[in-house]
């Protein structure tokens, strides 16, 4: 009669982290089961400090230089200076603000759409273009991962929460 009951026991207890688990979908590389419950939105807005740029990849070559040694006006993070239904408002700052600028959820949450709202002149742009598409490769409570292909050439940033 007790080990019937232990039976039982375990077999509702593995029926509901069934259940549970079978509700969160993995929506980036990198999710797993801490993240249920956890909307992109807040995985990318929850960070007071903002987001720094640790790598950024031009055709498969590190260019991080480009935005730390090869120049001082470059954006080397991102500071939430808001949130939005679909995404954050942010300044692009290294010691000063260098671009203001939002990102926005598109595509089911798929993809992050970057548009600057001004930038400095003559300095560097990571983002390329005032208004891009990035594939949204990881994102976690503590890492972004991006990726958009403009003119033939593939640009990747990968941010660490700061």
């Amino acid at each position: 009669m007790k080990k019937s009951k232990h039976i039982f026991c375990f077999s509702i207890v593995i029926t509901c982290v069934i259940i549970i688990a079978s509700g969160c979908s993995k929506k980036y590389p990198g999710d797993d089961v801490s993240y249920c419950g956890i909307s992109p939105l807040k995985r990318l807005s929850d960070h007071y400090y903002g987001w720094g740029i640790d790598n950024y990849i031009e055709d498969g070559s590190d260019s991080t230089k480009l935005i730390t040694w090869g120049t001082s006006c470059a954006p080397r993070g991102l500071e939430i200076t808001g949130k939005t239904k679909t995404g954050i408002n942010f300044n692009g700052r290294y010691y000063t603000t260098i671009c203001t600028g939002s990102m926005n959820f598109i595509d089911n949450e798929n993809k992050l759409n970057i548009q600057l709202t001004s930038f400095s002149q003559g300095c560097y742009n990571p983002f390329v273009n005032m208004n891009t598409n990035w594939d949204i490769e990881e994102l976690t409570m503590n890492t972004l991962k991006i990726r958009s292909t403009i003119n033939g050439i593939t640009y990747e940033i990968y941010f660490s929460a700061s």
